[in-house]
């Protein structure tokens, strides 16, 4: 089963050789574990596979290379997401999980009261925080992905066990 998740955006050219920078999103370290990219266009929507040639951290970003962009005039027209297959992530420690594994996770109390599902996982600078929306469709809400609230992850069952109160939100 194919499950495309978009690890960055593309921001321009880099240089003069056809180097593009790429701001990475919540799973952005994917990109210097695999070379099997996608790229999906921000004009048609089209999805195409890019023969990644070179990447690189640059700072916060990354740069990157592929066949078909050999000047920075090309740039322009590769405005748009690069996306990787799930299945092509680079394996992680025993400890460790991809941000997109939480999502889609249902959340529940420790006491099994089902609270939502996480929609996406943001950062308040200090910690990760998942975005749950509520299973009674009211407002979203974030819980810190830390020890004292975050119980249990079952990546496989799709299932985080929470120390928060309903009564929180």
């Amino acid at each position: 089963m194919t499950e495309l998740i978009e690890v960055g955006r593309t921001m321009g050219p880099y240089g003069v050789r056809g180097w593009v920078k790429i701001a990475p999103g919540a799973d952005g370290e994917a990109m210097t574990g695999t070379r099997k990219w996608l790229f999906k266009s921000a004009l048609s929507g089209e999805i195409s596979p890019l023969e990644v040639q070179g990447v690189k951290p640059h700072g916060r970003f990354f740069i990157a290379k592929w066949r078909g962009c050999e000047a920075p005039e090309e740039a322009p027209r590769w405005k748009g997401s690069i996306l990787i297959d799930r299945a092509d992530f680079p394996e992680l420690a025993d400890d460790e999980l991809w941000a997109a594994d939480f999502i889609g996770c249902e959340v529940v109390s420790r006491q099994g009261e089902p609270l939502g599902r996480v929609a996406s996982l943001e950062s308040n600078g200090v910690q990760d925080l998942l975005a749950v929306s509520p299973a009674d469709g009211g407002r979203p809400f974030l819980i810190p992905v830390v020890e004292a609230y975050v119980l249990e992850i079952d990546v496989k069952q799709k299932r985080i066990t929470v120390d928060w109160n309903r009564d929180w939100l």
